[in-house]
């Protein structure tokens, strides 16, 4: 209870700082509209932002690269916000390891996400029994140097000698899936693009695996 008194007391004068830095000179970064119109239903909808999807293009990571310092450059001068932040840690840190997403298949073993105190992601583990040794599967830190990966999904299968894992980054609801062999520590090199398996029906493995 006192911790949320604590952040409470740190929270509201926080507030009233936003509010009293009064609306800054920002610059905002320009962007070229590019209406597209489509028809649903017989009704004509125009999307003038359609671009911002297209983040392969250059001129549009620029555009979000400058948006994200701009936000942070206006973020920065709130007093006492890093005091914040850093508490935030603080207490999180303390918290102990959180396990998510429990799986057990026919075969008696158990798959699970585990974020451990002080990490900024979940890792995949498994384990052959409830009682048997913990190990460590998957790492989606290692997936990409360029991008921060996290596991959105994970499906076993059957006999639970192989796993499929989707990575997503940066809030994508998209992400790309790969096939883990447990048996012969072995990632398939195919790798499968614009898939949304942690909605509606997820994944499925034939029977046979």
């Amino acid at each position: 209870m006192k911790y949320i008194w604590m952040i409470s007391i740190l929270y509201f004068p926080l507030c009233l700082s936003a509010q009293n830095l009064g609306q800054p000179d920002l610059q905002y970064p320009k962007l070229t509209k590019r209406e597209v119109i489509e028809t649903h239903f017989g009704i004509e909808v125009s999307d003038p932002y359609r671009n911002l999807e297209d983040l392969i293009k250059e001129d549009i990571k620029v555009w979000y690269d400058t948006q994200a310092k701009l936000a942070d450059k206006v973020l920065n001068q709130i007093s006492g916000r890093k005091l914040l932040m850093d508490k935030f840690t603080e207490y999180g840190n303390r918290a102990a390891d959180q396990v998510s997403d429990a799986k057990i298949v026919e075969s008696g073993r158990y798959f699970y996400l585990k974020r451990k105190a002080g990490e900024q992601y979940a890792k995949l583990y498994y384990q052959d029994s409830y009682e048997a040794e913990e190990i460590a599967l998957f790492d989606p830190g290692t997936y990409d140097t360029l991008e921060a990966y996290t596991v959105s999904y994970f499906k076993p299968s059957w006999k639970g000698d192989k796993v499929a894992v989707a990575l997503t980054h940066s809030g994508y609801e998209i992400s790309e899936i790969i096939i883990l062999d447990i048996e012969k520590n072995y990632q398939y090199s195919e790798v499968l693009k614009n898939a949304w398996p942690d909605s509606f029906l997820g994944i499925s493995w034939l029977p046979d695996d």
